[in-house]
């Protein structure tokens, strides 16, 4: 039985993944449609991947503009202000 386990681990048939595919039959894999979108639309898949890195780009300055703003409201003391002019 040693040789049928060795046999899963090297074809991805994990017990989970073995379970699956016997209780619903055939188990669709996010690499397969990973794999075949980047060869099959190049074109978008490079746009999906510049908009994934844009929306992060993004998302990541507005939450550090946010942190570091609030940082400095609260480290803002009421009788130091900054002189005008």
């Amino acid at each position: 039985m040693g040789g049928g386990s060795a046999h899963g681990i090297l074809y991805g048939l994990t017990p989970s993944t073995f379970y699956y595919q016997a209780a619903i039959g055939r188990c669709p894999t996010m690499n397969e449609f990973l794999t075949s979108f980047s060869s099959d639309h190049t074109l978008l898949w490079a746009l999906l991947i510049v908009g994934v890195i844009a929306a992060s780009a993004i998302g990541l300055h507005l939450f550090w503009t946010t942190v570091f703003r609030s940082l400095a409201v609260l480290r803002a003391r009421p009788g130091k202000r900054r002189r005008d002019g």
